[in-house]
């Protein structure tokens, strides 16, 4: 059996991809110190966020919602007016920023029709799927940039890397939380599928792909992420950042699969 479109607005997999990376590598930076790591890595950070941003409008035909244009201009603004040591007008911009896109990813998220998931909880698998997405997407990749900060700043506390890969750990488990919650409600669904393809079938046309999303974007990264701690605590800030590269790498493969998903199939991961 074929499922239903799977949204109504057109969106991409590498749309809903650039967006919630754009969106996810400017959230973690409300964590971080501007005092301690300088104003040119909250530009960079920012940038990379800016970047996806224009890609995303390239992917949707030179259009992009309201709402993540107000958080790329916002973005712009913050990156304008941040002093060298941080300021109160520059972090209620980047907060506001941060708000528009994730409020965007939402709603984004709510214009699909998903196989997987009917009645009340659609809404809510959407929802948490789309912000889990985005904060592990962005978190693994500031993280990453901010391990290899210290070779570029020397003398930084390790403890700001330290916060950091905690966040990342607490964005791996908010994501796994988000993809358990999908999959039960999606079990249905899943359970009418297995009848009606069998065990080689549904593997063949679902199963792989769940199961590399899972493999990729979840175990792998659960692994490593407590390795990274390790390396932090002894201050191997080169292993950790190595880690990282790794970690960061898997969970981009893993949530390239889940747009997929939920793009071509409607399920929702």
């Amino acid at each position: 059996m074929t499922p239903p479109p799977a949204h109504a607005a057109g969106f991409s997999t590498f749309y809903l991809f650039a967006t919630a990376l754009a969106v996810g590598c400017a959230t973690p930076l409300l964590l971080l110190p501007v005092r301690e790591l300088g104003r040119r890595f909250f530009i960079l950070s920012t940038l990379i966020s800016l970047v996806f941003f224009a890609l995303a409008v390239m992917a949707a035909g030179l259009a992009i919602s309201p709402l993540h244009a107000s958080c790329a201009g916002l973005l712009c603004a913050y990156n304008a007016t941040l002093p060298k040591q941080g300021g109160r007008l520059a972090g209620l911009l980047l907060l506001a920023a941060v708000l528009a896109g994730n409020v965007a990813l939402v709603r984004d998220a709510l214009t699909f029709l998903p196989a997987t998931v009917a009645g009340r909880w659609a809404p809510w698998c959407l929802a948490a799927s789309a912000l889990g997405s985005s904060l592990l997407l962005g978190t693994s990749l500031v993280t990453m940039v901010l391990g290899h900060w210290y070779l570029v700043v020397r003398g930084l506390s390790f403890g700001i890397l330290r916060r950091s890969t905690l966040a990342l750990a607490a964005a791996l488990v908010f994501r796994a939380a988000t993809a358990a919650f999908a999959l039960v409600a999606g079990r249905a669904w899943f359970a009418e599928q297995w009848d009606l393809l069998g065990p080689s079938g549904f593997g063949l046309s679902y199963g792989l792909f769940l199961g590399a999303q899972v493999l990729f974007g979840i175990l792998a990264p659960a692994v490593l992420v407590p390795m990274v701690l390790a390396c932090v605590r002894e201050r191997a800030n080169q292993s950790a950042t190595g880690i990282l590269y790794v970690v960061a790498a898997f969970v981009l493969i893993g949530e390239i699969i889940a747009k997929h998903l939920l793009v071509s199939s409607g399920l929702v991961v």
